[in-house]
């Protein structure tokens, strides 16, 4: 071996050189703590289980994982589908283009339509530049997803495109949207007239620190204050309360990160990390160090997260018997990305609102408080029943305290409160629609969406083992993750739940589409025999 490098000493030199300079501009931004030994940078507590089946890997630059399950052979990997986003649709694309041409996938199971997708007409056309414009245009209307677009313009591999829909609960779930969606902007403006009233009325009877939770947790809701602002504030409370959140996993997570980054120096981790590269690089053989720069690159062009190449960087040290001592920052700032990027903001979203609620109780001085904080709670997720922005536990909470909530209650408390704390009643709003009959026709659109998820996966199983499929995607709307996750894991399947990677963008017209408005183009494709098999079921064919 000694004799091989010293033939070879100029190949590990520019190996060395290149890798430095790959990372010259490669800036390291997060942090650790601990002993300069190579096993601190993988605290245990930080990893959240296997996160690819079956060798299946998820591209890091187009999508994440959020949850693996191995229970056999046969993987369905779903992939949430953000239906308004042209900029996930293309991301979808790219991910399907990735597990098509290293994963043998050849089955995409689509939501929206049933049986077998027939795209022959765009997918046969010679001319490629107008095939693949003529797709893109009608993505960009919403009037195909990434499953189709993705089918039209593939020129590798056969694939399977289906429509795995019960055609029954479509329809009447695409009734219930259309219904919702026609008096959205009506109820809307009902809901915030009222939430107006509730606001005045919170500013006599609630107290500052009350007044500022809530609108702090509104706001952060809405993406107007940053989770470092509003967690400033509450913990604040929280210490001044005495309050346990340890109890809260991935929260404690986020802030254990967020404090190993104070104590990080990154100039010299980056110049640690240069050193350790180079150091490798005189103990490596060829084959390692021809990975080491593919993985170099991976990580160069974001195809890697920086705890996997962190961790592989560690992996070499500790194989190679190469002393820790002199490497504290790379080693904190390894333990660092594992523990940050193992955060689940899922999990995360729903502990920080468990934590506002125990925070609040503190706060409360009098039922008075507690109950004009009930009803604006219920009212704000009514508004978001009405535009069809619900989390699943949101409208589990809506089901479970419905018949708290009536009109007449909502105005017994409105009539004694403004009068309590001297606040002129405003009126501009009808309690009766926003508490009455209307939220049963709201809730029934997702109550059917859950309906569907059974169907949807009962679908999926039948057709891949009909073509002797061993892996599908299924590409549903994130509403339906949980039910189908849920249905999964007590069927006891393989599954990768997998998030696309997507900047916030231009939107697509979905609710157009499902209400039935169509432009001039869409009327020249239906006047003809092609449609493609997803509209069908989107077009009311009595127009």
């Amino acid at each position: 071996m000694a004799d091989w490098k010293r033939r070879h000493a100029f190949f590990f030199k520019c190996v060395s050189v290149l890798l430095i300079i790959f990372f010259l501009h490669q800036q390291t931004g997060w942090a650790q703590d601990g002993q300069p030994v190579w096993a601190q940078a993988r605290p245990v507590e930080a990893y959240r289980g296997k996160i690819d089946i079956n060798g299946i890997r998820i591209p890091y630059d187009v999508a994440a994982t959020q949850e693996a399950s191995a229970a056999g052979e046969d993987v369905i990997i779903h992939i949430q589908d953000a239906h308004a986003s042209l900029a996930a649709q293309y991301s979808i694309v790219n991910l399907l283009d990735s597990l098509v041409t290293n994963y043998d996938l050849r089955l995409i199971a689509i939501e929206g339509a049933s049986g077998y997708v027939d795209t022959s007409l765009l997918k046969t056309f010679p001319d490629k530049d107008i095939r693949k414009d003529t797709a893109e245009f009608l993505m960009r209307e919403g009037r195909m997803g990434a499953g189709e677009f993705f089918d039209i313009t593939n020129d590798g591999p056969e694939v399977s495109l289906y429509g795995i829909e019960e055609e029954a609960l479509y329809r009447k779930n695409v009734d219930s949207f259309r219904d919702v969606a026609l008096g959205r902007a009506a109820h809307a403006e009902n809901i915030n007239a009222f939430l107006e009233q509730l606001e005045l009325i919170e500013e006599k009877a609630c107290s500052d620190a009350l007044r500022t939770l809530n609108r702090n947790c509104v706001l952060h809701r809405e993406g107007r204050l940053s989770f470092t602002d509003h967690w400033k504030y509450l913990y604040g409370l929280v210490d001044k309360y005495g309050i346990d959140f340890s109890k809260y996993t991935e929260l404690s997570k986020l802030l254990q990160s967020i404090e190993l980054e104070k104590s990080i120096d990154f100039a010299m981790a980056n110049l640690e990390r240069r050193t350790l590269i180079n150091e490798l690089s005189e103990e490596m053989d060829r084959g390692e160090l021809e990975e080491l720069v593919l993985r170099s690159l991976e990580f160069k062009q974001n195809k890697m997260s920086q705890r996997a190449f962190h961790e592989y960087l560690i992996g070499l040290a500790e194989k190679h018997g190469i002393p820790a001592d002199g490497y504290e920052n790379l080693i904190m700032f390894t333990r660092y990305v594992a523990i940050y990027e193992s955060v689940d903001l899922f999990a995360l979203y729903r502990e920080v609102g468990s934590l506002e609620d125990s925070v609040r109780e503190k706060l409360y001085r009098n039922d008075d408080e507690r109950e004009i904080y009930r009803v604006t709670r219920i009212t704000r997720l009514l508004k978001q029943l009405y535009s069809m922005e619900l989390t699943n536990e949101e409208f589990k909470f809506i089901e479970r305290t419905r018949a708290e909530f009536t009109p007449a209650e909502c105005a017994s408390l409105v009539k004694d409160e403004c009068s309590r704390y001297k606040v002129p009643i405003t009126g501009g709003y009808d309690l009766e629609k926003i508490f009455g009959g209307d939220v049963e026709g709201a809730m029934a659109f997702y109550l059917e969406a859950d309906a569907r998820n059974s169907a949807m996966l009962a679908n999926t199983v039948e057709r891949m083992r009909r073509e002797g499929k061993r892996v599908a995607a299924l590409v549903t709307g994130g509403y339906h993750t949980k039910g189908l996750t849920d249905l999964m894991r007590r069927k006891k399947l393989s599954y990768l739940v997998v998030i696309p990677k997507f900047e916030a963008g231009r939107e697509r017209p979905y609710i157009a589409v499902l209400t039935n408005k169509k432009t001039v183009y869409e009327q020249i494709i239906d006047s003809g025999r092609y449609q493609l098999a997803v509209e069908a079921y989107f077009q009311d064919k009595d127009n």
